[in-house]
């Protein structure tokens, strides 16, 4: 694990070992468009924000105004990121986004939920697939976001550096959805939704994100579920070309192909044995390595056999607050949650004792965390 440190604050990249030799690694990204500029790979990162200014522009996302007297604008932002493909780096990814927590509630935006596809969801679809040796394909919606129609009216600055000469001082009126509205993802997916209705599919009940097609005994079964932008989807193979290529025209998609990798999990399909698997072991190794903990041994139960865990145990003096100020306890117990809904169910009722803790953890809080990692 590296560590550098800017400002006071401890810049972390992460390296990950994985089956085969592959190795997941990722240096800290900039913060800013002025702390990208002043990097080594300056040409890189304005490369993609020159693509995402395209894309903006194409998407037809805004509209020039003149500012005028008394109108609220909202500020923006870049968010740079380094995408990985399969753990192998793709390529660099800018992001405008909106600074939608100055955005005001009933005036700038009204509802805001939008829902997401939910693990078990996703679980239960793929166990179908392997019951009924269906096709399994996973693809990304290209700018989901920059789909769906704004019903308010919302005014942004220029971004600093793509201003248009001689109109400086105006702004952008979005008539679409943009990163970091609040309204963005509720917008998109209605969006979404009316698209997949349209197309005969119908919305699931206690899943608002799963898609289904026809019945479960017939041959043109086709289920798809959405986690924003992400799509798996089952069924025939002619069923699953139809969907993909209807959104595709709509939105514009990249194909993924059979599913491979999904919100993280590594999935191996064997069709003669009619199998799915899911794998979190990329995760793990990732937040072993992000934790310092590669090299810890491994203890055969989660929590210490007669742990009781309490308030008792938080912080209570200045020093004892100032010790725990810097460790990232709900970084550490967001993890293990996550494995526990995902591939290890052994460790869920470690991870939610941990987590009523997260306001004031103390040191004992923090020793049995680190301990459920190394299970």
């Amino acid at each position: 694990m590296l560590i550098s440190y800017e400002a006071g604050h401890p810049q972390i990249a992460f390296s990950a070992s994985l089956p085969g030799g592959i190795q997941l690694s990722q240096l800290p990204d900039p913060r800013s468009m002025r702390k990208a500029m002043a990097s080594p790979h300056a040409d890189g990162w304005k490369d993609a924000m020159d693509h995402e200014m395209a894309n903006l522009k194409s998407h037809d996302i805004y509209k020039l105004v003149p500012h005028m007297p008394g109108m609220r604008t909202l500020r923006l932002g870049w968010v740079l990121h380094q995408k990985f493909k399969n753990v192998v780096f793709e390529k660099n990814k800018g992001r405008l986004v909106a600074r939608g927590n100055h955005q005001r509630p009933g005036i700038d935006y009204g509802e805001s939920f939008s829902p997401i596809m939910c693990l078990e969801s996703l679980c239960t679809t793929l166990a179908l697939a392997a019951i009924r040796d269906l096709d399994v394909i996973q693809f990304d919606i290209t700018l989901a976001y920059l789909h769906g129609n704004l019903k308010e009216e919302v005014y942004m600055e220029q971004p600093e550096g793509y201003t248009t000469p001689r109109k400086e001082d105006w702004v952008w009126r979005l008539k679409k959805g943009l990163y970091g509205l609040v309204q963005a993802g509720r917008t998109w997916n209605e969006e979404l939704h009316a698209h997949m209705e349209g197309k005969g599919f119908t919305a699931m009940p206690k899943d608002p994100a799963m898609y289904v097609k026809s019945t479960w005994a017939s041959r043109d079964f086709v289920a798809a579920g959405f986690w924003v932008d992400d799509c798996v989807a089952v069924g025939s193979r002619k069923e699953l070309t139809d969907l993909a290529s209807s959104v595709d025209a709509k939105y514009g998609t990249t194909s993924l192909g059979e599913v491979r990798w999904v919100l993280g999990m590594l999935l191996e399909h064997d069709r003669p044995s009619r199998t799915i698997s899911i794998s979190q072991e990329a995760f793990i190794n990732s937040i072993l390595t992000r934790f310092n903990l590669t090299d810890a041994t491994a203890v055969a139960t989660p929590l210490t056999p007669g742990t009781h865990l309490s308030m008792t145990d938080c912080p209570m003096s200045k020093d004892e607050i100032e010790e725990m100020a810097d460790r990232p306890y709900r970084e550490l117990v967001g993890a293990l949650a996550w494995l526990a809904l995902g591939t290890r169910p052994d460790i869920a009722f470690a991870a939610s004792s941990l987590a009523r803790f997260g306001h004031n953890p103390g040191r004992i809080h923090w020793d049995a965390a680190k301990r459920v990692l190394c299970q």
